[in-house]
């Protein structure tokens, strides 16, 4: 519980300099903004990803369960030609 006291403390008197205030300000813009932006879009990027192949692999089940037997094994022999 101190501790958070201490950091909202902390935050309090570099809001209060501002120098401190510029240097914060300007670590924020130009590296933190940023990366955390990369961030959201990779994240983004792989949830489609992970959907697009949870989609595909029930739509290969779905196939695969209404398929006939020699349509997916298509090596075996049929009993006609025994």
């Amino acid at each position: 519980m101190m501790s958070w006291g201490l950091v909202i403390f902390a935050s309090i008197l570099i809001l209060l300099i501002p120098p401190l205030r510029t240097v914060i300000g300007m670590i924020l813009a130009q590296i933190l903004t940023p990366s955390a932006i990369l961030i959201l879009k990779q994240t983004a990027i792989w949830i489609l990803y992970l959907v697009k192949r949870v989609f595909t692999s029930h739509r290969v089940v779905l196939r695969n369960l209404t398929s006939p037997r020699k349509v997916i094994y298509r090596t075996l022999e049929s009993d006609d030609e025994a």
